[in-house]
């Protein structure tokens, strides 16, 4: 693989540096650095033991780390933690908002296998990576080829081998999938040295399935060493020889009449706080909005493979007693004009006021207000593909800003995968709205998605297509976080009572019955996998084994905790 040292950025300066060598994961306290006795070392491995928290900074434990360079010495690290009943889990990125990379015992950083090469073929071109790649470093390689991946999550620190471990989801997910739709194969990694090169039609009905399994399996099977994904070539409108960026337009609740519509059933009761006449009539126009757009591209996503020049298409849900809807479509262009969005600026010395104006009481209202009334129809909105891509790097700055200054800042962010039927969306984003007005929140975050089905064994969308709505709130008060987490809690519970599942690759506030209830036999077929390939339970996941405890060991096991 080429070498992506010119592309690499460093996150964190002042934690996460050992000897010379950046750990690009932010989160991390190195708390103790010292050189093993030789006759218990690999050839050049250090032990550190360090303080690493969830990028919600909720999540925190205290790790002894491991650095590998290679993926030999990766493999001889982990056979060896193997062989001496260590505890493993997997980090790079540090993007992860609840504990999904968090473990007591050892933690192993992917940072340095983050090697980049490009296959250039004219028809179908394609990108190998190593799991330490981010997809900022993915995308600036692409950019200068015309090429863009189909799926890129927001934040430009993630790594291939994070996301693809939760399956990412991304604005042009409502016209080409999830990430594993991408994915051509993927090399993992076995507990016990073994190197599997795995795809989706494999000719091995157990490589089938751990393909499956380890997209969107948090590391609990196997590490992936390496992603080959397929890229695009957008057929970009605009002069070939002008910059690639995306062309977005915004249409507003008032003005969703203009979507076909495609007929009504039967509204689900769901429990929660009575909706008011204003607040219902307001929900049932949103939904229907979103409900007619996101129902054409499915249609037009069905009738080919990959679209020549893909559409993003997302809707965004302004709160209060009558909420509002925002609708955004967006497609590539080649153009050397700009007219960004200021939430695709993320280093606009803006972006931290715009945040904790969102985010403090009285204000978090004004913001939402502000927010509808910025936007203009009709007009074309041309933002940096950089910048239009990787849009919560400001959240990640405003993060880093306050941190300089002594600050922590909690961050809940939850999906909800709820089935794709406009009168489903209808009745949860009512349940939604009403159990915040009733408990005084207002979210930072409210947004609402396609997500095609597919069959990654750990998918909220497995088996069905759905509305991914995703709700956030931030706070510098830890003592404001267990009515949130309440909230989302209860609204996980209404989310079953609608036939949908909760996203695992985010926070996850959720009753353990209720997730397995929403999970079902997807929990049985994994936890056969994981006996197949780790019967020792080397790999571990304390977050995986709080939402799904018959994941764990029984006590006193070999591969428990006691």
């Amino acid at each position: 693989m080429t070498s992506t040292s010119e592309f690499r950025r460093v996150r964190d300066r002042k934690t996460g540096i050992l000897e010379g060598r950046v750990l690009r994961s932010e989160g991390v306290e190195i708390l103790r650095d010292e050189t093993r006795r030789e006759s218990d070392r690999l050839p050049g491995e250090r032990i550190d033991e360090a303080e690493i928290r969830s990028y919600g900074e909720i999540e925190h434990c205290n790790a002894e780390i491991h650095t590998p360079e290679t993926v030999a010495a990766l493999r001889s690290l982990l056979m060896d933690l193997a062989e001496n009943g260590r505890r493993v889990t997997f980090r790079a990125g540090g993007c992860s908002l609840d504990g999904q990379s968090l473990n007591e015992d050892v933690v192993v950083f992917l940072d340095a296998l983050d090697g980049i090469s490009i296959d250039d073929d004219p028809v179908r071109p394609t990108i190998t990576v190593g799991p330490g790649a981010t997809w900022g470093d993915i995308v600036r390689s692409l950019e200068p080829l015309g090429l863009v991946p189909g799926i890129t999550v927001t934040a430009s620190r993630a790594t291939a081998g994070g996301t693809a471990s939760v399956d990412g989801v991304s604005r042009f997910t409502s016209s080409l999938g999830k990430e594993s739709t991408f994915i051509d194969r993927l090399t993992l990694l076995t507990v016990d040295g073994t190197l599997r090169e795995l795809r989706r039609d494999s000719s091995s009905e157990l490589d089938r399935a751990l393909f499956r399994g380890a997209v969107g399996g948090f590391g609990y099977l196997g590490v992936i060493v390496s992603l080959t994904y397929v890229v695009l070539r957008p057929k970009a409108e605009g002069d070939p020889r002008a910059r690639l960026r995306l062309r977005t337009r915004v249409k507003k609740s008032e003005s969703f009449d203009t979507f076909a519509d495609p007929g009504r059933g039967v509204s689900p009761p769901l429990p929660g706080p009575p909706s008011t006449p204003k607040r219902k009539g307001a929900c049932r126009t949103i939904a229907r909005g979103f409900h007619a757009r996101f129902s054409e591209l499915v249609a037009e996503q069905r009738s080919r493979a990959i679209p020549d020049n893909p559409i993003a298409f997302y809707g965004v849900v302004c709160p209060g007693s009558r909420p509002k809807g925002l609708a955004f479509e967006s497609t590539y262009v080649r153009s050397e004009d700009k007219n960004p969005m200021l939430q695709h600026r993320p280093d606009h010395p803006l972006r931290p006021m715009a945040e904790w104006v969102a985010r403090f009481g009285p204000t978090s209202e004004l913001f939402w207000w502000g927010t509808f009334q910025m936007f203009q129809e009709g007009v074309d909105y041309i933002d940096e593909l950089f910048g239009y891509t990787f849009f919560m790097d400001g959240n990640a700055r405003t993060h880093a800003l306050e941190r300089r200054l002594g600050l922590r800042t909690y961050t809940l962010q939850q999906t909800y995968v709820v089935p794709f039927h406009e009168d489903a969306l209808e009745s949860f984003l009512e349940r939604v709205l009403a159990f915040f007005e009733a408990r005084g929140l207002v979210p930072l975050l409210f947004d609402v998605l396609y997500v095609p089905s597919d069959d990654v064994i750990l998918s909220a969308s497995r088996g069905i297509d759905g509305f991914a709505v995703t709700v956030a709130f931030e706070t510098m008060k830890a003592e404001e976080l267990p009515p949130r987490q309440a909230a989302l809690r209860d609204l996980s519970t209404i989310c079953l009572g609608v036939g949908g599942r909760v996203h695992l690759g985010k926070t996850v506030c959720a009753e353990v019955a209720v997730l397995r209830e929403m999970y079902g036999e997807a929990v049985d077929v994994f936890r056969e996998l994981k006996d197949l390939v780790d019967p020792r339970r080397t790999l571990r996941n304390e977050f995986l084994e709080r939402v799904f405890p018959e994941l764990a060991p029984p006590a006193g096991s070999a591969g428990s905790r006691s």
